[in-house]
Formats: structure tokens, sequence, C-alpha cells
């Protein structure tokens, strides 16, 4: 079993390592990045020129990915959006 400790500190780790969201390969502003206890949680700015999402991406300090989701939605007109997400070390 892994420590309370141990994901604490792998959490903390994760939240100073992200450096940049893309969405379909566009860099979209991080507007925050929180942390409590063992989850780490991204949020971004919005961005109202997307009009389709293919792929989000969250790279590192060294433009390394950590993550990558796909899809095929596509956005209304005069929506905006912002993304949210939320890591749990486990």
């Amino acid at each position: 079993m892994i420590s309370k400790a141990y994901r604490e500190r792998a959490a903390l780790d994760l939240e100073g390592r992200i450096k940049k969201v893309t969405v379909n390969d566009i860099n979209v502003p991080i507007k925050s990045i929180t942390r409590s206890s063992n989850a780490v949680t991204v949020i971004t700015d919005r961005s109202p020129t997307i009009t389709q999402i293919k792929s989000v991406k969250i790279f590192d300090e060294n433009n390394a990915l950590i993550t990558e989701r796909s899809s095929q939605v596509d956005v209304r007109d005069s929506i905006t959006l912002d993304f949210r997400f939320t890591f749990e070390v486990i």
C-alpha cells in the first residue's frame, strides 16, 4: 500500500511540473493549478475560438506529454469553453 504522505508528495511534484495545456495543438492559457492532499486540479482560461475539440494535451516543463485525451466534439457558436482536469494520485 502506498502511504498517504507519498501520494501527497507525488501530487506536489505533478502540480509543479504542469506547464502547458493544448487543445487541437493550440496553447490554451492555464488559469490555475491547485493541489488538495493527493489531488491536482488544472483550470484553463476560456477560449472563444475553439469550434471543435479533437485533442486535449497536458505537458510538463520539458514539453513532455503528461496526458492526452482525444475526442470529436463540435462546439456551438457563441459558446466559450474552459477546461478542468483533476488528477488523483492513488
